[in-house]
């Protein structure tokens, strides 16, 4: 879905390659100031780069309309606001076609209640599913075909543990159905249980990507963040995989099956020099 080749915006990104397929969840971890916020604007078509390329469904980014994107693409700005001091509802209807949530959002993001209330009024964390399911229903009709790129950044930000969670098994449907999900994140564990790919960068460069159990090696962890880590091996599944089979979505197979591995901070040690 997206080819990046040689990718570079002053110091922000530099010599970035990658190539992001449909059907698949990609994560982008790294420390403050990484590039990962930048790589998001390169990949959204808001970031123009100063040297290589950036492909979109094969055709060169240039070269596509914003309208296009639009229907295409959505992408969720850290700490977005809004202008309209407006009941959500009137918002969704301004944004996008729609004044109330599709059942799948609602049981996500569960808004339903707050429809009546203006942005203002609500917690961050209340903003931030609304912004979520502002920016997913700008592209709802390509996400329901397989076909939509959904642009993430720091998506769990302000959002309490269960969000979190209903967040990314909603991702995982609908990156099942043939959409390519991309988003920034700060949790290791959760991008280890979730992702299929991942991508960890340190000052505009790509230090590992691929598979997520490999790219999130301890190895390139300590790179990335200066720091030490500890991985915790699980003895168990807590259940048998009779069990998980009869009982779990394959959403939830795919969670328990990959959570064998915790990384921990090892806070009992000085960060790497």
């Amino acid at each position: 879905m997206f080819e990046l080749s040689g990718a570079s915006v002053g110091e922000r990104i530099k010599n970035v390659s990658v190539s992001l397929e449909a059907g698949q969840q990609c994560h982008i971890l790294g420390a403050n100031g990484a590039g990962k916020s930048s790589l998001l604007s390169v990949l959204a078509g808001l970031l123009e780069l100063e040297q290589g390329s950036i492909h979109y469904q094969k055709q060169a980014m240039e070269n596509l309309g914003l309208p296009v994107l639009a229907a295409n693409r959505c992408f969720l700005q850290q700490d977005h606001a809004s202008a309209f001091d407006i009941p959500l509802a009137q918002l969704l209807a301004f944004y996008t076609q729609y004044n109330e949530l599709p059942d799948t959002l609602e049981a996500c993001l569960q808004l339903g209640g707050l429809l009546h209330k203006p942005l203002s009024v609500l917690s961050g964390g209340q903003q931030q599913r609304f912004n979520l399911a502002r920016s997913l229903l700008q592209v709802w009709p390509a996400i329901e075909q397989g076909e939509a790129a959904i642009l993430l950044d720091e998506p769990c930000q302000h959002l309490d543990i269960n969000y979190q969670y209903n967040l990314m098994h909603l991702l995982c449907s609908l990156s099942n159905k043939g959409n390519c999900v991309i988003l920034s994140s700060h949790d290791i564990n959760l991008s280890m249980s979730y992702a299929d790919k991942a991508i960890l960068m340190k000052g505009g460069e790509i230090l590992s990507k691929g598979d997520v159990n490999e790219a999130l090696s301890l190895e390139q962890l300590e790179k990335a963040y200066s720091h030490r880590f500890v991985a915790l091996e699980l003895q168990s599944n807590e259940l048998g995989d009779k069990q998980i089979e009869q009982e779990a979505s394959m959403q939830n197979m795919r969670l328990v099956k990959r959570s064998q591995k915790y990384i921990t901070s090892a806070i009992n040690q000085a960060p790497l020099a």
